[in-house]
C-alpha cells in the first residue's frame, strides 16, 4: 500500500509526501522513486531545501529515494546523518555491521 501527496493540478511524480507500507520498490514509467533490497515502511516528507526520511520494517537497511534536487538537510530518523545523495537520488544505509 502507498499514498502520495501532491498539489493539485500537479503531476504525481513532483509529489511533496510518500508513505508507503510494506514495499521493496515503486516505479512510474521506467523512473524508479523508491527501492529497497527489503520490505520497508517509510514516509518521505520533502520541500525546497529539505527531506526528512521515516523508516522502519528492518533493522538493516540499504535503500534509494528519488529527489527531485539536492536537498540542503536530509533526516533520517530525526537525526541528520546515515544518507548520502547522488543525481538526484538519496541512498541510505544503516544496521550493517
Amino acid at each position: 500500500m502507498f499514498a502520495v501527496q501532491y498539489k493539485e493540478g500537479d503531476d504525481p511524480a513532483n509529489y511533496q509526501n510518500l508513505f508507503m507500507s510494506y514495499g521493496s520498490y515503486l516505479r512510474k514509467e521506467k523512473k524508479s522513486f523508491y527501492s529497497s533490497l527489503s520490505k520497508l515502511f517509510f514516509i518521505q516528507k520533502q520541500d525546497d531545501r529539505k527531506v526528512d526520511l521515516i523508516i522502519d520494517g528492518q533493522s538493516v537497511v540499504d535503500a534509494e529515494f528519488h529527489v527531485g534536487a539536492k536537498p540542503a538537510v536530509i533526516n533520517v530518523n530525526g537525526k541528520n546523518n546515515n544518507a548520502t545523495f547522488h543525481d538526484k537520488v538519496i541512498n541510505v544505509s544503516f544496521g550493517f555491521q
